[in-house]
């Protein structure tokens, strides 16, 4: 029984001291397109990995994205990501879910192939719907 009392002791001193240690977005790549596509006209409440959000850690992932004729994105595929994998299934739901300008070019719009997009996650930005997932 003493046992149990101090061990429920102990870990409730050591929950209560523990802190959230803010860990910053390091080497955040830039990249330059032939293009340039302008920020989405319509997009869903940005989500942020709650197991990042958590653990205050933020990260980016880059992503290669088709745009089709009505600013839709298709075929989303990873390029890179750091530093953890759990950013990915949240980049992939921010960047879906978004409709851009579309590419116009002599006044029609085209179909934009492997445009890169880098998708960081700042805890300081306001993400509006936390993945739960």
């Amino acid at each position: 029984m003493k046992i149990r009392i101090i061990t429920s002791i102990l870990i409730l001193f050591f929950t209560g001291c523990t802190t959230i240690e803010v860990l910053p977005v390091k080497n955040l790549p830039s990249f330059k397109n032939e293009v340039t596509l302008g920020s989405p006209v319509n997009a869903p409440p940005r989500k942020y990995p709650k197991s990042m959000l958590e653990a205050g850690q933020e990260g980016w992932v880059i992503l290669k994205v088709d745009i089709d004729e009505t600013g839709a994105p298709n075929n989303i595929r990873v390029v890179d990501y750091s530093p953890n994998k759990d950013f990915i299934k949240a980049a992939k739901y921010n960047v879906s879910g978004s409709i851009f300008a579309p590419h116009i070019v002599n006044g029609q719009a085209v179909y934009l192939k492997d445009y890169t997009l880098v998708t960081s996650f700042k805890l300081s930005e306001k993400y509006l719907k936390p993945d739960s997932r």
